[in-house]
């Protein structure tokens, strides 16, 4: 189990110098990196038909690797805020390759039998484009919660850490983090209605 005080090693490693413990610390998460790449790349099945969440993994774990080649997280919090932050900026730049003005998929037929399977656009279904961008949206707004509401939901909801774990991290009674929890939720259901649920 990655623990906050194995996290805090490592950090202290990298931060004196220690580049083996970079090598170490992205190899610790990499695990947690393509669940999260799987679990956000099940808000947008489309892009499943065009890119596999091994290959968004692989690449949000690269560009966690170089990130700490030009700073040191200064945090458990903050290594975490940027392990998410690269799998969001992956699927959202596989997202605009594929499916932008001049990407593939935006001239692929939406309609009948493709590739041997039919395909659901109406409203309610999440290959229909509306519930696309509105995903699309959704994470792009988390990045806009404040800043403690935004610690919290990373963590609970990417990293699906549990509340006593991240009220560790952050410093935080539980209490505390449940409420940060809550009041993100509330925010996010706010802007986005109906369309979308936050659990």
């Amino acid at each position: 189990m990655l623990t906050t005080t194995r996290m805090n090693s490592y950090l202290e490693r990298l931060r004196q110098g220690d580049l083996a413990a970079r090598n170490e610390l992205v190899g610790a998460v990499a695990g947690r990196m393509r669940l999260l790449s799987q679990r956000m790349m099940g808000d947008f099945p489309r892009l499943m038909r065009w890119e596999s969440y091994e290959d968004v993994s692989q690449q949000a774990i690269l560009r966690l690797y170089t990130s700490l080649e030009r700073a040191c997280p200064v945090s458990t919090e903050a290594f975490y805020r940027r392990a998410a932050l690269q799998v969001r900026r992956q699927v959202h730049d596989r997202l605009r390759h594929f499916f932008g003005p001049d990407g593939m998929a935006s001239h692929e037929r939406t309609h009948g039998d493709i590739g041997g399977s039919s395909l659901d656009y109406s409203e309610g279904s999440t290959y229909n484009p509306v519930k696309l961008a509105t995903w699309t949206e959704f994470h792009v707004a988390i990045n806009q919660l404040p800043e403690l509401e935004k610690e919290v939901f990373d963590l609970l909801w990417y990293h699906e850490l549990n509340q006593e774990e991240v009220g560790e991290i952050l410093g935080k009674s539980t209490r505390q983090v449940c409420r940060y929890w809550l009041s993100a939720r509330l925010r996010l259901g706010r802007h986005f209605g109906s369309s979308i649920e936050v659990s």
